[in-house]
C-alpha cells in the first residue's frame, strides 16, 4: 500500500506543478497585457500634458 502511494503521490505532485505553471504564467501574461495596455493609454494624455506644461497628468 505504502508503495503503491508514492508514485500515486508523486504524479499527482507534479500535475499540481504543471497547473501551477501554467496559471503563474497565465496569470504574467495577464498582468504584462493589463500593464502595456495602461502604457499605451497613458502615453497619449503624458505627451499632451508635458507639452501644455501640465504636471497632473503624469502617472503617480
Amino acid at each position: 500500500m505504502a508503495a503503491f502511494s508514492l508514485p500515486v503521490s508523486s504524479a499527482a505532485i507534479e500535475c499540481n506543478l504543471m497547473i501551477l505553471q501554467i496559471e503563474s504564467q497565465s496569470c504574467i501574461v495577464l498582468m504584462l497585457r493589463v500593464a502595456i495596455s495602461a502604457m499605451t493609454s497613458m502615453s497619449i494624455p503624458r505627451e499632451m500634458g508635458s507639452r501644455l506644461g501640465l504636471s497632473a497628468v503624469t502617472m503617480p
